[in-house]
């Protein structure tokens, strides 16, 4: 029996060596894509405080996605079509729905390489965009929410253990208003799972970002600073060159302040972004 016993954990210790050791391109649009449809689901909470008075807003952003992809060379073309979406405001007033009957049928096209950068979102109609409105942030840019989760992939086959970096400059909602911000992305693969039939690689990123800004709110400048930190888990299927999940988690904290001085604020603000594959 105990032979046994010792041959039994060599084996199994034998089978998580090869997994470990396992190595895998990582390319988008391996195979093309001619429907794959997601949901996209972005949660926002944000408080500020100003004068010791508390504002708070939540933000609640749901989009059914239909993505077709397809691959030239070192280039990936994809199109994005939103049917409709649900988007809600929480205040302290009480819940609010935004009126988006008008958003629908709407048509983006993706262009990027293989490993996810040069990224170009294209809109067919630049108004279709989510407004929350000025005193919230106005609009919700689509650069936000398909480069954020399109993840910048390895130029280099990798395997267990290894990490590679990534950096998005985009525009953002922070503290209820619209800033740009660079973010710097630290990934590694952690480690290999199927899912749905799909043979992921299991990737798991280290967001961070020292938030510096100035924008424009009631006809005047004003200066953000803050930081942000978050995590970031995402499944990508290698052989199809496709996510299949990702969760992004994000914390944030800082200050606003106007011109001169005169008035300011310091906020914390939490989000949360999740794309999973239906079909």
């Amino acid at each position: 029996m105990k032979k046994v016993k010792i041959t039994l954990i060599g084996l199994l210790g034998f089978l998580a060596s090869c997994t470990s050791n396992k190595s895998v391109e990582l390319q988008y649009a391996k195979e093309d894509v001619e429907s794959a449809k997601y949901e996209l689901n972005y949660l926002q909470d944000s408080k500020a405080y100003m004068n010791e008075e508390p504002m708070t807003a939540q933000y609640k952003v749901k989009l059914p996605i239909e993505l077709k992809s397809s691959q030239k060379g070192t280039k990936v073309k994809s199109e994005i079509f939103i049917p409709k979406m649900d988007v809600k405001i929480v205040l302290p007033t009480g819940q609010q729905t935004l009126d988006t009957r008008n958003l629908k049928d709407i048509k983006l096209g993706f262009e990027y390489t293989t490993s996810g950068n040069q990224k170009k979102i294209i809109p067919e109609d630049e108004t279709m965009v989510i407004d929350f409105g000025e005193m919230l942030g106005g609009k919700l840019d689509w650069d936000f929410l398909f480069k954020y989760v399109t993840p910048n992939l390895p130029s280099m086959p990798v395997k267990v253990g290894d990490v590679w970096n990534d950096n998005l400059y985009f525009p953002r909602v922070e503290a209820g208003s619209k800033i740009e911000a660079s973010v710097l992305l630290k990934h590694q693969l952690t480690d290999f799972e199927e899912i749905d039939g799909h043979k992921c690689a299991v990737v798991k990123t280290k967001i961070s970002s020292k938030l510096d800004d100035t924008f424009e709110l009631m006809a005047m400048p004003w200066d953000l600073k803050g930081e942000l930190t978050g995590d970031m888990i995402w499944y990508f299927d290698y052989d199809q060159g496709l996510i299949v999940k990702l969760k992004i988690e994000e914390k944030s904290e800082g200050a606003v302040q106007s011109e001169g001085g005169e008035m300011s604020a310091t906020y914390t603000q939490s989000s949360v972004i999740e794309l999973n594959l239906i079909k």
